[in-house]
């Protein structure tokens, strides 16, 4: 899919995706099982990240920092699947994300 994020492409790439796809449809990746829309951010010029492309590398008052293939990106306004758009501040008060998490290209199925 065309709005699929793929974080092993450089920051700024991702942040052009984000930017021509808002609000609708929406660039989207998966947080496990489920379809987060990336509704807006910014590119941060870091240089070395203790992470892989896609994994969160740290939670920040202003947002969500993702490791990308290039720099990192800030994650501001999400959409969870089913659910209404909000500031990462919001989506992080109602689920468990922390740093080392991955988002990825499909789907994960949970656990039983």
């Amino acid at each position: 899919d065309e709005l699929l994020i793929h974080w092993d492409r450089p920051a700024r790439q991702i942040w052009g995706l984000v930017r021509a796809a808002a609000p609708l449809p929406g660039a989207f990746t998966y947080l496990g099982s489920r379809r987060l829309k990336v509704l807006r951010g910014r590119p941060v010029p870091l240089q070395s990240l203790p992470a892989s492309p896609g994994q969160v590398v740290s939670l920040l008052p202003d947002g969500i920092l993702v490791a990308t293939g290039e720099g990192a990106f800030l994650l501001q306004e999400v959409q969870p699947e089913a659910r209404r758009r909000m500031v990462t501040a919001e989506f992080l008060r109602g689920t468990s994300l922390a740093p080392g998490t991955a988002f990825s290209l499909l789907p994960t199925q949970p656990n039983d």
